[in-house]
């Protein structure tokens, strides 16, 4: 194990776990973080997948994109985030408690599936299917689509089709630097962009049976 005020390393039979100290700011945590994997550990980090367990902190929804961003750069997956744990606790004891928010509310939890993240633009006729979630740093241009069990977020422009909740999730979620696809599902709902253009990132969810786009702070552009 690796460990200082900030961050803790584990492994066990699970793999990695990064234990985040709940009680500073998350942008001393993402520099702690980026320190620790850029430096001389990088080697042995790169490739490897890792859970991330955040204490009873709430993460927004730019803080979780800064998260995966740090991670994608430094060549490792995040396997899954979880709430609620200390580095002094089992993994095992807090393998069901999703991550929540002020802007990640309960209709926009993190559930621990896989993530697949992709750097590049998706142009038209390519498709991404996955059973777990899928984080773009790229635009999705018309005539591409993707499809997702768990949420979809796009570190770009979105103006294909996006799917997430295909499995029948309900409170799966879609987000993007520019809310704007020819066809947006999540479950069984399904609804298109709307006339005016957005100005700001927005998240869709499923809210009373429908599908509602509210706005979000920067997720910042890839």
């Amino acid at each position: 194990m690796m460990k200082n005020d900030l961050v803790a390393i584990k492994g066990n039979r699970e793999g990695l776990h990064l234990f985040c100290e709940e009680t500073v700011a998350w942008n001393e945590i993402i520099s702690e973080i980026n320190e620790r994997l850029t430096g001389d550990h990088r080697r042995f980090f790169k490739g490897a997948s890792v859970i991330v367990e955040i204490g009873n902190r709430s993460l927004s929804a730019e803080e979780v994109s800064v998260l995966w961003a740090t991670f994608a750069d430094c060549g490792i997956k995040i396997k899954g985030i979880k709430a609620g744990t200390k580095a002094d606790s089992s993994p095992a004891e807090n393998k069901d408690n999703p991550v929540s928010g002020k802007d990640l509310a309960d209709t926009e939890y993190i559930s621990q599936k896989p993530i697949q993240i992709i750097k590049k633009n998706l142009r038209s006729g390519q498709s991404v299917t996955f059973d777990g979630h899928v984080l773009i740093f790229g635009d999705v241009n018309p005539g591409a689509e993707i499809i997702a069990s768990g949420f979809i977020m796009v570190l770009g422009f979105l103006r294909g089709i996006a799917h997430a909740g295909v499995s029948g999730d309900e409170k799966a979620w879609v987000m993007a630097y520019r809310l704007q696809p020819t066809q947006l599902r999540i479950a069984n709902c399904i609804t298109r962009a709307p006339e005016e253009e957005p100005q700001r990132p927005e998240i869709a969810k499923i809210q009373e049976g429908v599908i509602v786009c509210e706005a979000v702070e920067s997720i910042g552009k890839y």
